[in-house]
């Protein structure tokens, strides 16, 4: 009899917490413009810092002194940088002036304009090529 309780009592707390981890909240939808079209995100600079954590986000972005964009199929401008980091997938981003890039992602491609920047490759498959490789 005490090995059918504790059994029991193990298969309900068990259960119990399986449908607690499973409870998942929705992303909010985008929110839209009078135009009807999803809101861009817009990257604010703050104490040297910007950082963009958006999905399929096309348009320009200010320049900062690092730029962190997380995120996968952005299509981004950014104004001048001393220090671009990407996290995520099939990102684009053209920088006015960079001196390091990072992506810890795949299939990523930065062009940049000026001297080439520094760039560590912590994923796979991304570029970094001038603006006149477009």
């Amino acid at each position: 009899m005490r090995k059918h309780l504790l059994a029991s009592a193990l298969a309900l707390s068990l259960a119990a917490g399986l449908t607690a981890c499973s409870q998942h909240t929705p992303d909010p939808a985008p929110t839209a413009s009078a135009s009807g079209s999803p809101t861009a995100e817009t990257a604010t600079c703050s104490d040297g810092v910007a950082l963009l954590r958006a999905n399929d986000q096309h348009g320009d972005q200010p320049g900062c002194d690092r730029f962190n964009l997380m995120g996968k199929g952005n299509t981004v401008n950014i104004g001048e940088t001393e220090q671009l980091t990407i996290e995520g997938d099939g990102n684009t981003v053209t920088v006015e002036s960079v001196e390091h890039v990072t992506s810890a992602g795949k299939d990523n491609t930065v062009y940049y304009d000026g001297d080439e920047p520094d760039f560590d490759e912590l994923g796979t498959g991304t570029k970094v090529l001038p603006s006149a490789a477009r």
